[in-house]
């Protein structure tokens, strides 16, 4: 359970985005009462692209070197000549390159829809339980937790990867291996089931505890309900996001 604040709630945004990971309890008591949000975006957002931009390397490799692959697979280009199918091969590698090169001008948007989704889905679990929430308070609390879920999460897998080195990485699989994640235990795995397994890494995890802790400590949700609902959020997130990865492969 969260504990009672050990300071008087203010509206500190800053205070409260790194209170997110350093006094969880804290800052929820400053969300209930101030949902803040806009410093935690920025945060968020910032380590989000310094990730992105640590990771471009592993990533443009990563995809090139399965693309022939995926070209190989697609029924239309079977029918193809040589000469087409090479073309077609330039045309894709041009394509990855520059959207890989601007992958991180989709940061803020990837942290703007993954709050509005989170808080839809916790103003649905507010109802449910009867719980004290608010779109404002849930959409701050999404934004803050961001911040480790999309923030922490980028910037630590951007680093391995650069520590790595680029060559480590040879389909988007390997990408996802980059951070602990369920995908350590259950090595081998492809497609749908490793997207999500790979999706249940240590960052999703203590989101999803934040999650949490921060439906009790804003919305005064049970606990069972509150680690139910936070549970059942980060397995939906990870069939969805173990669907997108396959749908890749």
């Amino acid at each position: 359970m969260v504990s009672e604040p050990t300071i008087a709630p203010k509206g500190n945004g800053l205070t409260t985005a790194l209170d997110i990971i350093a006094s969880p309890s804290d800052a929820f008591a400053r969300l209930r009462v101030v949902p803040t949000w806009g410093w935690a975006f920025l945060i968020a957002t910032v380590l989000g692209i310094v990730g992105s931009l640590l990771g471009s390397a592993a990533a443009e490799h990563a995809a090139l070197t399965s693309l022939p692959a995926i070209i190989a697979k697609n029924p239309i280009d079977a029918t193809k000549s040589a000469e087409q199918r090479q073309r077609t091969l330039e045309l894709q590698i041009s394509i990855t390159k520059a959207t890989i090169k601007f992958n991180f001008a989709f940061v803020p948007l990837s942290v703007l829809l993954s709050a509005l989704l989170q808080t839809v889905y916790l103003l649905i679990v507010n109802a449910m339980t009867r719980g004290q929430g608010s779109f404002k308070k849930f959409w701050a609390l999404a934004i803050n937790v961001a911040i480790v879920g999309i923030g922490l999460a980028l910037v630590v897998s951007g680093i391995v990867e650069l520590i790595r080195g680029p060559e480590a990485f040879n389909s988007v699989g390997d990408t996802l291996n980059a951070i602990p994640s369920l995908a350590w235990i259950v090595p081998g795995t492809t497609g749908l089931l490793h997207g999500f397994l790979a999706s249940i890494s240590i960052f999703a995890l203590w989101s999803t505890g934040l999650i949490a802790l921060g439906l009790i400590g804003i919305a005064r949700i049970k606990p069972v309900q509150a680690y139910t609902s936070a549970g059942i959020l980060l397995v939906v997130g990870a069939l969805i996001y173990g669907a997108l990865v396959s749908a890749q492969a």
